[in-house]
């Protein structure tokens, strides 16, 4: 053999090395990239109406239909897309409504609370006092929404708000 041939044989053996070490690095990165996006948390939310006379309510909730665990960051109501305290929202509920609505229970979430895989949080459940007025509803549901900021267990951050009907 000779030393030609010995010199192509240790190219083609680095270039082969190189090349190996290059597929290695990037099947690490797209297993760690495919890694994120399957435990990536994704909130959504849901408006019941129940219109039954006996528990005549809306029911608004907010589920985690992800894989993983999402962190809350923050969590804002909204009036007419500003964004409102839980009083001012309260307040503008029994002036807008003059009693039609009466708020049964108000969920919140704090900075640095948790929503895992398919757990739901009810943000707001509202007696309705009267037979259901579709027009009034429907007025209450273009009126309020809610922003949470959240984040993945690795640090990825995601927006959600829900929009009105």
């Amino acid at each position: 053999m000779n030393t030609l041939e010995v010199v192509s044989i240790q190219h083609i053996s680095l270039f082969i090395a190189v090349l190996a070490m290059f597929f290695t690095g990037w099947s690490s990165w797209a297993t760690r990239k495919h890694n994120r996006l399957s435990v990536r948390p994704v909130i959504d939310s849901w408006v019941h109406r129940n219109e039954d006379d006996k528990d005549r309510h809306i029911l608004v909730w907010i589920q985690n239909k992800g894989f993983g665990t999402g962190k809350v960051l923050s969590w804002d109501l909204l009036l007419n897309g500003r964004i409102v305290t839980e009083e001012v929202l309260i307040k503008d509920i029994e002036t807008e409504f003059k009693g039609y609505f009466s708020i049964s229970d108000f969920g919140e979430m704090t900075p640095n609370s948790y929503i895992a895989k398919d757990e739901k949080v009810t943000v707001l459940r509202v007696s309705v006092t009267d037979k259901f007025n579709n027009e009034l509803v429907d007025k209450f549901d273009s009126r309020y929404s809610l922003q949470i900021n959240y984040e993945s267990l690795y640090g990825d951050e995601y927006t959600y708000e829900s929009y009105p009907s």
